[in-house]
């Protein structure tokens, strides 16, 4: 058994304080890991930088010689001991939905940011000792032994149970017709919940995917919602458990808000069966000590983000209407990245390891998130099509389910298409090819088949002159306005570029954008003066006559029609 004690008494300096006590098993040398990323977020960490100070002693308090071999992996000569003890502390403060923060009254740790595991023995079962204030409420979906004892049967069951512990954590729980489990809900930060509310929507959209997957695989789940001051959205996923940063807390009681909170919730929910358990075969099991490429990132995230969506009109907890308005959001975050020319949805999975999850370089890469998402709503509309309405995503993540579920086997890209061929009755090549493999325009072929969520595509102009006439769009600040995105082949890319500051146009100077809308839709030629880098750079565009950042967009042909649901398919 290896003994893991934690202590945050240097609260005010964001200091995890760790002893992590484990048997040498009669070895002479014992190599310490720490994970080189976590579950979750595909791109390679640097957690060591974090830690301050490391000492490892044997059971008599005799100091062991320990050398750091990598980024993450370090070696202690053990000598005749039977036990040794790693002494180190962590800094604790990054407040997102993957980190670890610490302050006056939060403690909350994702520990595969923080815990070593013995290479070799990652499946050695751990027992936690928590020195927390008596008064702290503790949110810790692992097994309790006692007031502040818990244990893990191994270290990927650690790291997937994240702590939260505060005084001030508020907390409901609930469950549903169709499921033993008991579902918690935990929210620490600035914000009074509207609980009759909350707990009625989160069991209406927790009975809906139960009922598309037929079972709840644990007894318990636990929603950890962290509310910070700043604006900010992100979930992590994890067997028992999500954690969820929303912010800013000054809008919490805005439906906007709420609705973000709701999608969130019900994406992370998702992930209970995609991602967690249903896995792929690169990341069955998981090794944490290098990047695990795959190529089926738009799987485990993009049929998730469509879902997390999805099932919140299928549980009625949002209108049809506004379930079509998620989509045209998606649809015009895709219009608007160019990326989308570039780079497939299979090298955009592969390429998360590249450079994480960052904006980049322009025109670059996609998101298999916004364009996963979409992709998995043309295949729902597909197999609607070509089985005349017999199957669809929903019999697709059914059969995923039941051939793949158990974590145990994952699924290769070949298998998810083999699954897709067994419900269509045939190959689906184009399908893959054109819009997994390659980059055909996805918002076109889902146009083609919108008759079956009851609606048609259109397209929709620019709103402003500058990016529909010469293909830029703008940021306003108090003395300049500055080019952010550039459409390729228009006029505007052909002379400034993203960063660029226009002083002038028209030899006017101005910052009101009725003003610069008027001047750009009533000339042929503009003559721009930019600040580019320090340096002035006079800049004729002339207009070619086309349209730029257009995007599609659904419109409803009947509000009152009803869509096939999860528990219905």
């Amino acid at each position: 058994m290896i003994q893991l004690e934690v202590s945050c008494k240097q609260s005010h300096k964001h200091f995890l304080d760790f002893l992590l006590s484990l048997p040498t098993e009669g070895a002479q040398v014992i190599y310490l890991q720490l994970p080189a990323w976590r579950p979750g977020r595909y791109e390679l960490q640097n957690y060591a930088r974090y830690i301050q100070r490391m000492e490892v002693f044997s059971q008599t308090g005799q100091k062991l010689p320990l050398e750091r071999l990598g980024r993450n992996r370090w070696k202690v000569e053990v000598g005749n001991a039977d036990r040794i003890l790693v002494r180190y502390n962590f800094y604790a403060c990054q407040l997102d939905a993957g980190g670890c923060f610490l302050d006056h009254d939060l403690c909350y740790i994702n520990w595969s940011n923080c815990v070593f595991y013995v290479e070799g023995r990652i499946y050695q079962p751990y027992q936690i000792s928590l020195d927390l204030p008596e008064d702290y409420q503790i949110s810790f979906p692992l097994t309790a032994l006692g007031r502040n004892q818990f244990q893990a049967i191994d270290f990927y069951q650690l790291i997937d149970a994240p702590l939260v512990a505060s005084p001030n954590l508020q907390h409901r729980t609930y469950k549903v017709e169709n499921s033993s489990a008991v579902f918690h809900v935990w929210f620490y930060g600035n914000c009074l919940p509207n609980w009759q509310r909350l707990i009625a929507d989160f069991q209406k959209f927790t009975r809906e995917h139960i009922a598309l997957f037929g079972q709840f695989p644990e007894l318990e789940f636990h929603f950890q919602f962290l509310i910070a001051p700043w604006k900010f959205y992100h979930g992590v996923e994890h067997r028992r458990s999500t954690v969820l940063v929303l912010g800013p807390d000054a809008e919490f009681e805005e439906e906007d808000f709420y609705h973000e909170l709701l999608e969130i919730a019900s994406h992370e929910l998702f992930h209970c069966w995609n991602g967690t358990r249903i896995r792929p075969v690169e990341l069955t099991p998981y090794d944490l000590t290098r990047e695990c490429l795959f190529p089926t990132g738009f799987v485990i995230e993009g049929i998730t983000t469509f879902y997390g969506s999805y099932l919140l009109y299928c549980s009625g907890v949002w209108s049809l209407q506004r379930w079509i308005e998620e989509i045209n959001a998606q649809l015009k975050r895709y219009a608007n990245n160019f990326g989308r020319k570039y780079m497939s949805l299979v090298e955009a999975s592969l390429d998360l390891w590249t450079d994480g999850y960052t904006a980049g370089i322009p025109h670059r890469k996609i998101s298999i998130y916004n364009e996963g998402a979409l992709a998995a709503l043309l295949l729902h509309l597909w197999l609607l099509e070509v089985t005349q309405g017999k199957y669809s995503l929903h019999h697709l993540m059914q059969l995923l389910w039941k051939r793949f579920g158990n974590g145990l086997q994952g699924y290769s890209l070949q298998d998810y298409k083999q699954l897709v061929a067994e419900l269509a009755g045939y190959s689906m090549n184009q399908y893959f090819e054109d819009y997994i493999e390659g980059t055909e325009e996805l918002s076109q072929a889902i146009g083609k088949l919108a008759h079956w969520i009851g609606c048609k595509l259109e397209i929709v102009p620019a709103k402003h002159a500058w990016e529909r006439r010469f293909g830029f769009t703008l940021t306003q600040s108090a003395h300049y306005l500055q080019v952010v995105h550039i459409c390729p082949d228009s006029p505007a890319d052909r002379a400034i570029a993203p960063g660029d500051k226009i002083l002038s146009i028209n030899d006017l100077v101005t910052q009101d954008l009725a003003e610069v809308a008027w001047l750009m839709d009533h000339a042929a030629q503009i003559k721009l003066v930019v600040n580019r880098n320090e340096r002035l750079h006079q800049i004729t565009l002339q207009a070619d006559g086309k349209d730029y950042f257009s995007y599609p967009r659904l419109e409803l042909l009947n509000s009152q029609m009803s869509i096939q649901t999860a528990s219905g398919a």
